[in-house]
């Protein structure tokens, strides 16, 4: 027979065990909700770099969420665009329109949700911007979300397209002119060489004439 000892000591082992059970349990449940959270950040992080241009989360104008597009950029690294202050990464260009904006705010009249504004980076540079915002809530606190995109390279981008499609059109121009020129060459060539099947040709100014054909062939020859 057990002694009331024993199976008080039994039952408690047995209240352990259980115990100890469940917090194996919660602790392979934590584990896989923490996996989850990984998982769900690297998506997050890869659909922010995937988006195009500078993308900053603000909260009290400071920086607490950035993308590689706002690091290339503003020529900051990741580290130190955390926490940077939004105010140091407005060139004072923009100073005035800010200003503005901040007012208009305050007093509860209407803002643009886009606008061009100098942005300032690292190397105190002046960046042509357009800058989109939103007023969201993150982490249960209020946000502004910026999407900005370089306007200074978007310009250059349209520059090289516009000169792109002209030497496109050059190169389009040429081949219909060489072509003519060819065809014409031949005519003329065919031309001249029905002159040289006449034997004799005393008249001057047929022979000038020639020589004007040979010149003519030649340039044309050259142009083409």
């Amino acid at each position: 027979m057990k002694t009331t000892r024993q199976k008080a000591f039994e039952e408690r082992i047995d209240r352990l065990k259980r115990q100890n059970q469940k917090l194996k349990d919660k602790l392979s449940g934590l584990k896989d909700e923490k996996s989850s959270i990984r998982k769900e950040l690297r998506d997050l992080r890869k659909l922010l770099n995937d988006i195009p241009g500078a993308v900053l989360l603000v909260q009290g104008e400071k920086v607490i969420l950035s993308n590689k597009g706002a690091w290339k950029q503003l020529g900051y690294t990741e580290k130190e665009m955390l926490n940077c202050d939004l105010p140091s990464l407005l060139h004072p260009r923009s100073s005035e329109l800010v200003a503005t904006i901040r007012q208009n705010w305050a007093s509860g009249k209407p803002v643009p949700d886009r606008f061009e504004v100098y942005m300032c980076n690292k190397d105190g540079r002046a960046l042509c911007c357009e800058l989109n915002w939103r007023k969201i809530r993150f982490q249960g606190q209020s946000a502004l979300l910026f999407n900005v995109m370089d306007l200074d390279q978007r310009k250059r981008d349209e520059k090289n397209l516009r000169q792109s499609q002209k030497f496109s059109a050059i190169g389009r121009m040429t081949s219909v002119l060489s072509q003519n020129i060819k065809r014409g060459l031949e005519t003329f060539n065919t031309s001249r060489v029905q002159f040289q099947d006449v034997e004799s040709i005393k008249d001057k100014e047929v022979i000038r004439s020639l020589r004007r054909f040979d010149a003519a062939l030649e340039m044309g020859t050259s142009i083409l």
